[in-house]
């Protein structure tokens, strides 16, 4: 009704793009042939609101309605009562409030005089399009080898052009399993926010990870491991020479390390078989003054950044220093210990080209006080140390203390990166999506394929991991190695 109220109005009332084609119409044709089909009696209908195929062949598809085939045919459809009056025509294509031309306006089409024939082409149209492989653009996509969008649409268009074709086009592409399992893109997600144990004040190792490194070889032919505790607060390591990775070894290194370091609060590791079982035998050796452990997702590496970043420090300063040597087993643990006392002397904060700049803060700075190498100020003459002098240098060690603190606290964590580039939101993970699971060095048509049944919110509300359920057993994953299949809607 809207477009019959244009072609049967002054161009001049219209915006440019009605205005150009009422005019090209008119000049074509008499506005006086134009009339309207009610929605009632317009086979169209059918095809665009839906219909089952039973219907559709009983149906005035083919044929039209009855009364096209009535003389009195072209009587009716020039009656008033078919036409609205031609206010209400141009009050409908103005856009205004008229109620019977916007209630029959998403159902009515146009038609000619002639409707028995307009409607004849589109009957053999559909009839074509009905029995036409390019009209099934799934089966089409399929008989193109899963072909991409643009391919699938234009070899549709080759012999019709589809209203929304390109929308269709990448619905059945995102629905085809076999093209999302090839296709799919891995989900991510950003960067999670700094735990509070890492940003709160606590004494050195209190939150501690662990990992192990190596091996390393050592005469006489042994081959050795190197276990690395970093505190996540002060960014100090601790390292122990062990015989293995198993249990028992690192056991006894952590019985080393509590004895020179003291008992952490809480320990971060990852989801090696060692670090589950000492996290087990600690628990029922200690009870709740041991610590308590928490793990990082599986195969999530960098959930453990904070002590796989000095993984590669330690590795890559003995690397450097022994070169092809082959030292035995005391020299190599001397050598180890140097390495710890050097990397403890990294600076945590700014280094200034300024010779009245602030000096660097270090972790060594909260385990003795001093840069490792730096000669301590003592005293000689044992007269002057008396009970008063202790006291006050305990208080000047303190108030260092303190100051360490405020500059961690103002320059350190504020260098921290707020965000990484490569972690940005991708995909929107729900419990029954469908998704594949990521493996390193095995094909992609191997990746197990599961369904998600449990989500990992952070503090944040923002999903990191996820427990997918597979034909082998139920696997938490980190959503960067889940790629969502997008088959559900």
């Amino acid at each position: 009704m809207v477009s019959l109220g244009w072609i049967k109005g002054d161009p001049s009332r219209w915006k440019q793009f009605v205005k150009n084609r009422v005019i090209e119409i008119q000049s074509l044709t008499d506005p006086a042939q134009w009339s309207h089909c009610p929605g009632q009696d317009n086979p169209a209908d059918l095809i665009t609101r839906g219909v089952y195929a039973e219907a559709l062949t009983d149906s005035p598809w083919f044929s039209g309605p009855d009364w096209l085939s009535d003389c009195a045919g072209a009587d009716l459809l020039s009656s008033p009562e078919v036409l609205l009056p031609e206010s209400e025509l141009f009050s409908a294509a103005e856009g205004e409030p008229a109620a019977a031309a916007v209630e029959s306006a998403s159902a009515d089409v146009s038609s000619s005089p002639e409707s028995e024939l307009f409607v004849a082409a589109e009957g053999q149209l559909a009839a074509a399009a009905a029995t036409s492989d390019c009209s099934q653009p799934v089966f089409e996509h399929e008989l193109l080898k899963h072909c991409g969008v643009d391919t699938l649409l234009t070899t549709l268009r080759n012999e019709y052009w589809i209203v929304g074709g390109r929308r269709a086009a990448k619905r059945v592409k995102r629905a085809c399993t076999a093209c999302q399992r090839q296709d799919a893109a891995a989900l991510n997600a950003p960067v999670a926010p700094l735990p509070a144990q890492r940003a709160s004040k606590a004494p050195p190792f209190s939150v501690t990870g662990v990992d192990f490194c190596g091996p390393l070889f050592c005469l006489p032919k042994q081959k050795v491991y190197v276990c690395l505790f970093t505190c996540a607060v002060t960014r100090a390591i601790h390292l122990e020479l062990t015989d293995s990775m198993s249990q028992s070894d690192f056991l006894l290194a952590f019985r080393r390390f509590c004895a020179r370091r003291g008992t952490p609060t809480m320990m971060y590791s990852d989801n090696a078989k060692t670090f589950r079982a000492a996290a087990t035998s600690l628990l029922a050796e200690l009870g709740p003054a041991g610590p308590e452990w928490k793990f990082i997702a599986p195969r999530a590496a960098w959930w453990g950044g904070h002590w796989e970043r000095l993984v590669r420090t330690v590795k890559s300063s003995l690397r450097k220093t022994l070169g092809r040597s082959v030292l035995s087993k005391v020299e190599l643990e001397t050598l180890l210990l140097e390495v710890e006392a050097c990397v403890n002397s990294r600076p945590l904060t700014f280094v200034s080209d300024d010779v009245d700049g602030a000096r660097p803060l270090t972790p060594s700075h909260f385990l003795s006080g001093r840069v490792a190498g730096v000669r301590a100020f003592v005293v000689d003459d044992s007269d002057q140390v008396s009970a008063s002098s202790l006291t006050e240098r305990d208080v000047e060690h303190q108030n260092m203390l303190a100051k360490f603190w405020r500059v961690w606290q103002t320059d350190y964590l504020r260098s921290l990166p707020h965000s990484v580039r490569k972690f940005k939101s991708r995909g929107k993970l729900q419990i029954g999506s469908v998704v594949l699971i990521r493996e390193d060095n095995v094909p992609r048509l191997h990746w197990l394929m599961g369904v998600v049944e449990h989500l990992h919110p952070g503090s944040d509300g923002v999903v990191r991991a996820a427990d997918v359920r597979t034909a082998q057993g139920v696997r938490t994953r980190p959503v960067q190695r889940l790629h969502d299949l997008e088959v559900l809607d």
